[in-house]
């Protein structure tokens, strides 16, 4: 049976021994434009580096910095997110005779799987706020860093929508009548981030909010 991922060997001088079309097809490279060259050991990392996957800089030096741990034999593990936004595995190691053998995986959907697990877990699905989980993870590490800094840190809790002719909401008794409730979360949330340099919110009760504000005193003054 084919294996998914794309495979690639080197010898000591970083010529390519082996490869399956797999190893193009998980790149998103073009065959063609790497084994016609002179160098296709090379000219991998070189095209790699011409779209721009590996960031701003001369092109000798991007691809020199990926030839460092094959020539060092040294072994490699990561994730990458490619310039067309897809995730790819590496997993690199020695062989005995001076070569170097790497393994690459497109790993994009469990990415997206996990992001998307990790956001059901942290947000409210109706407010797309943080849950209380969420909250309190957040609110104890701004408790720390507020300790740690000496600076201020507020907690608020906004009702959005208060009793009918109430007036002593101000602003926000304006807000929660000529606007609807998930409208006005956005809106709060908008105007407190102008202040705010690290915050979380998230809906305790229907209609209410609370924000928590790093470096903002209980004036409101950053």
């Amino acid at each position: 049976a084919t294996i998914p991922d794309g495979v690639q060997v080197v010898d000591k001088n970083l010529n390519l021994l082996a490869w399956n079309e797999q190893l193009f097809e998980v790149m998103g490279l073009s065959k063609n434009a790497v084994l016609n060259s002179r160098h296709p050991g090379r000219a991998f990392f070189e095209v790699i580096a011409n779209r721009g996957d590996y960031g701003q800089g001369r092109l000798e030096d991007l691809v020199e910095s990926r030839l460092v741990p094959m020539r060092e034999q040294r072994p490699v593990s990561f994730e990458r997110q490619l310039i067309d936004g897809k995730w790819i595995e590496c997993r690199g190691g020695p062989m005995g005779d001076g070569g170097y053998v790497a393994v690459y995986r497109d790993i994009d959907e469990n990415k997206r799987l996990t992001e998307k697990l990790k956001d059901l877990a942290s947000v409210d699905e109706l407010t797309r706020l943080s849950n209380r989980r969420h909250f309190m993870e957040l609110a104890n590490n701004e408790f720390d860093r507020s300790r740690r800094y000496v600076r201020p840190l507020s907690v608020a809790m906004l009702d959005i929508v208060p009793p009918k002719g109430s007036g002593k909401y101000g602003a926000t008794h304006e807000l929660g009548g000529r606007a609807k409730p998930l409208e006005a979360y956005g809106l709060v949330s908008q105007s407190l981030s102008i202040l705010r340099d690290g915050a979380a919110a998230y809906p305790p009760r229907k209609n209410q909010w609370s924000e928590l504000a790093y470096g903002v005193d209980d004036r409101g003054r950053a």
